[in-house]
């Protein structure tokens, strides 16, 4: 009984928590964007983070959490958005003008919240389009679940606290 209400647990933890991220997350992805930026970070010199030269980027724009799914869940949870499990990352949109230029991760390292990486240029634009597709007033909701071990990315649409859908 013990094990099963662990397992049931993990199963549905990722869902209780709010998906906003906290202050002092998004000044350390503020921070990151003008620090990546100010070393120069362009199209010809990293691909994944579509700016252009001296085009004035960036504002953060969307932010959320990472989740994953452990092979352990996905065996015992009986389905994707039961499974899902934060990972202690958190991603921003990096706009570029009124464009999706690249995505930024923010991670606790030594205790204090920081950017760790910049790109992911098509994934930003991809997560742009689907929050324009089903947007935030409309109701829908996002979670963002990254599958380490099947290299893949899903957007999980919900609408009310119901999955509506993956992309």
């Amino acid at each position: 009984l013990s094990l099963f209400l662990c397992l049931s647990f993990i199963c549905v933890s990722g869902l209780w928590a709010t998906d906003a991220p906290p202050a002092e997350i998004t000044k350390a992805a503020r921070l990151g964007v003008a620090e990546f930026t100010q070393r120069g970070i362009t199209s010809e010199m990293s691909r994944p983070a579509a700016f252009k030269q001296g085009e004035s980027v960036v504002s953060t724009g969307y932010g959320f959490p990472v989740y994953t799914v452990t092979p352990k869940g996905m065996a015992v949870c009986s389905s994707l958005d039961a499974g899902a499990v934060r990972t202690g990352l958190w991603r921003f949109v990096v706009m570029s003008g009124d464009r999706a230029a690249s995505l930024i991760t923010v991670a606790r390292v030594k205790g204090n919240w920081q950017a760790v990486s910049i790109g992911g240029a098509q994934l930003a634009d991809e997560i742009t389009r689907i929050m324009k597709q089903w947007p935030q007033e409309n109701g829908y909701s996002y979670r963002f679940i990254r599958i380490y071990q099947a290299r893949a990315d899903f957007m999980e649409i919900r609408k009310n606290k119901n999955v509506v859908g993956y992309v």
